[in-house]
Parts: structure tokens; C-alpha cells; sequence
């Protein structure tokens, strides 16, 4: 039948900012050690430190990061690499897409330079979706680092891209 309610049993306050991004943002707030919540790819990033813990002696890989070796794998360089190891990352995906822009519009013809400005922003935009969802800024998408993680579809498809860019570079005008 009924069940007799107290009333003055419900916490009743205030919400907090947590609570809120909570709200804004299914799973970037949570438990640390919860296997697919941002605080365990923060903790393989903080683990790193400046210059990270050494190639191949990451220990957040074997248990705690869900894909480790695909979505995540920006965190996985963060613990072995550090800090440093991931601005340089940043630093050569910034760079390609300087150049990929570069050979866009050096193009001599239209198709050309359409041709090489989307490969540059299917790859950079890739890069830095990948790059959002390991520091928690987006959701988890699936999406894979370019060149860096591990499959061959993904890796087959960028690399053909790669060449097509270089094609256009090569028919390209000299300034």
C-alpha cells in the first residue's frame, strides 16, 4: 500500500558548479578511478609530469584507460612523454596544418586547392577533436589521433590523404 514519506529527510541546498557541469556535461564529472571518466585520462596526463615517466613505462594503459591504444592514446604520450612530449605533438599537428594551408593556397587550380584545404582541416580537426576529449573539454567520440593511434583503417586513410596533399604540392606554383 502507502509508505508513509518524511519530508524533512530531503537534502534540500543550493546547486554547486559541480553539479551543474554535471548536468551541462554527462561524464566529465565523477569518481576518480572510474574507468571512462575524464579524472582517470587527467591522472595519466598528471602522472607524466614535465618530462613524462620514460617510452613504454606507462601504467595507467594496462588497466585504467578505456582504448588506451586508440582514443586515448594522447593520454598514454602524456604519461610516458610528459607535459613536453605533448606540446611537441601539438606543435607538429599545428605545423602540418601551416603547411597543408600553405600547399592549399599554392594550388594551381581550384579543385587543387579545395582538395588540399579539406584533407588539412580532416586531419586537424581530428587531431584536436582527439586532443578535447583526452584533456575532457569534449565528449568522447571515437574519434582516433591522426598517425599516432593504433588501426589501419584510420591509418590507411590518412596516410592516402597525406599522399593526395602531396600530389598537390607537387603540381603547386612556386612564389
Amino acid at each position: 500500500g502507502c509508505v508513509p514519506v518524511d519530508a524533512g529527510a530531503h537534502d534540500v541546498r543550493a546547486p554547486t558548479a559541480g553539479d551543474l557541469l554535471a548536468h551541462a556535461l554527462p561524464g566529465a564529472v565523477g569518481p576518480p578511478g572510474v574507468v571512462g571518466r575524464h579524472g582517470v585520462r587527467g591522472d595519466a596526463l598528471a602522472a607524466g609530469g614535465l618530462f613524462g615517466v620514460g617510452l613504454g613505462q606507462s601504467t595507467q594503459k594496462w588497466y585504467y584507460i578505456p582504448e588506451a591504444h586508440t582514443d586515448f592514446i594522447l593520454a598514454i604520450c602524456g604519461e610516458e612523454l610528459g607535459f613536453i612530449g605533448i606540446l611537441v605533438m601539438v606543435a607538429l599537428f599545428v605545423m602540418f596544418i601551416i603547411r597543408g594551408f600553405r600547399i592549399a593556397l599554392r594550388a594551381d587550380s581550384k579543385a587543387g586547392m579545395l582538395l588540399a584545404a579539406g584533407i588539412t582541416l580532416m586531419i586537424g580537426i581530428q587531431a584536436f577533436i582527439n586532443m578535447g576529449v583526452v584533456s575532457g573539454l569534449l565528449p568522447n567520440t571515437g574519434v582516433t589521433l591522426p598517425f599516432v593511434s593504433y588501426g589501419n583503417n584510420s591509418t590507411i586513410v590518412t596516410l592516402a590523404a597525406v599522399g593526395m596533399l602531396l600530389n598537390v604540392s607537387r603540381s603547386a606554383r612556386q612564389d
